[in-house]
């Protein structure tokens, strides 16, 4: 007797799974990679702890407005092609944050990296969870 005549399902990986996995993992903890730095911003810029705060809201601006923009991208573009568009935000959101002179640079990195996150979330979830589909 086969599975199909047993009705047991069989776990299947796509290669790349692992891969997806990886650059998800690594994506989603990049978003929180720069919030140590602030105080040090802070210093140096010398904004109020309230500025402080309100980078914690650009970034969930950024990251309501990938949902409402982008939510549904990679459904529509597909997952491969998708991928390359959530990897390059956090380049562009890690430049803003590496040559911060500024205030309107900085909510412009935070801004990038909360869209980066919820476009990679998606695209990142829809990935993994296609690399596990079940046998049938």
């Amino acid at each position: 007797m086969n599975n199909q005549e047993t009705g047991h399902q069989q776990d299947t990986a796509r290669p790349g799974y692992l891969t997806a996995a990886g650059v998800f993992a690594v994506g989603t903890m990049g978003t929180t990679l720069p919030t140590p730095l602030y105080g040090l911003h802070r210093e140096q810029i010398g904004f109020s702890e309230l500025i402080v705060t309100v980078m914690f809201a650009v970034y969930t601006i950024g990251a309501i407005t990938a949902l409402l923009w982008a939510g549904d991208f990679c459904d529509v573009l597909g997952r491969r092609p998708a991928l390359p568009y959530a990897l390059g935000l956090p380049a562009l959101s890690a430049v803003c944050f590496l040559l911060e002179g500024d205030l309107p640079q900085l909510f412009t990195g935070r801004a990038l990296s909360g869209f980066r996150a919820k476009l990679l979330s998606g695209t990142g979830t829809a990935a993994v969870l296609g690399g596990t589909r079940r046998a049938r």
